[in-house]
């Protein structure tokens, strides 16, 4: 295998290690804040709304917050 070739692999590597680890950050610091769940009127952790289904107004409105925070970070 070519010498770069090599060196490109492990560039790849280093750099999805490094998203997961800022991706497990913004979890772990910002988990806790809290924001309305439309479907039920109740307040739900970022973290949980997160976990639920892709298709819900609830995790969509984490998903932009999450993105938020994480570019910022």
């Amino acid at each position: 295998m070519d010498k770069n070739r090599i060196q490109d692999i492990i560039n790849e590597e280093v750099i999805d290690a490094l998203k997961k680890l800022k991706e497990l950050d913004v979890r772990k610091v910002h988990g806790d804040k809290t924001l309305e769940n439309p479907d039920t009127g109740n307040d739900i952790k970022l973290r949980t709304a997160l976990k639920a289904k892709k298709s819900s107004q609830v995790y969509q409105t984490a998903k932009k917050i999450y993105n938020k925070l994480k570019d910022q970070e």
